[in-house]
């Protein structure tokens, strides 16, 4: 019998926050599904993914959860993002948590579409398609894996790395991207396979730097605005100022 769910964590190296590992320690998992939890360490984090896809796979898992050692869950991050996997169709194949970049000021890694900016315009809770969403609290179903060619992942930095990868060519032969991080050049694949990508509102990670500081929403943030504090799970821990 295979594994409902493994959860991927790629390691690259850097300072993790403690926060991260309490985060961790609190995750609250479905009842009766067995789990695994696999890493890497000090592999590219293209190569991290892909690679922790293939453990999943081996192990016959149902989803795989990729949590990155920057990006804090809160305890609840499972059962929400798998709920919503669990009701609807084949077709749709991830379900991820809203995280922030770590600059100032602040920008949600969600898109609704290709070349149209970070996406504010949602409320905390509000689950809703989207075009790309950053991979550090990304819920995968692993049949989408046989649906979409390898790489399944890719970080591409210059035109120069492009080579013969097709997938990111244009209609005139050129590249149409050579700058794209690897959670979006899968989602791009995703989507090109005509399969549905959903952004989770409820789901906020805590996204932490090198300097100890969590970077999250901002209080007057669209999203976020007049939600009580009560029901923001890192008001209570977690965040640094």
């Amino acid at each position: 019998m295979g594994m409902k769910l493994v959860v991927g964590i790629p390691f690259s190296g850097r300072f993790v926050a403690p926060e991260w590992a309490i985060s961790m320690m609190h995750m609250r998992y479905p009842r009766n599904a067995r789990t695994g939890h696999f890493a890497t360490k000090g592999v590219k984090r293209d190569e991290a993914r892909i690679k922790l896809v293939e453990r999943a796979l081996a192990e016959d898992s149902q989803y795989i959860l990729f949590v990155d050692d920057d990006t804090a869950l809160p305890m609840d991050a499972v059962s929400k993002l798998m709920q919503e996997l669990e009701v609807r169709g084949e077709e749709t194949v991830v379900c991820a948590g809203i995280y922030t970049t770590k600059t100032d000021p602040i920008e949600p890694l969600v898109f609704l579409d290709h070349g149209t900016g970070p996406h504010w315009k949602w409320k905390f809770g509000d689950v809703f398609p989207c075009w790309g969403i950053a991979t550090g609290a990304m819920m995968i179903r692993t049949s989408v894996f046989s649906k979409i060619s390898k790489p399944w992942f890719r970080d591409i930095d210059r035109i120069e790395d492009v080579g013969e990868d097709t997938f990111v060519f244009g209609k005139d032969g050129r590249p149409d991207e050579f700058r794209m991080t690897d959670d979006l050049y899968f989602c791009k694949k995703v989507k090109d396979a005509g399969l549905e990508i959903l952004a989770h509102g409820g789901v906020l990670p805590v996204h932490w730097d090198q300097k100890g500081r969590g970077h999250v929403l901002p209080d007057t943030a669209y999203p976020v605005k007049d939600v009580p504090a009560s029901e923001l799970w890192y008001k209570k821990q977690y965040v640094a100022g």
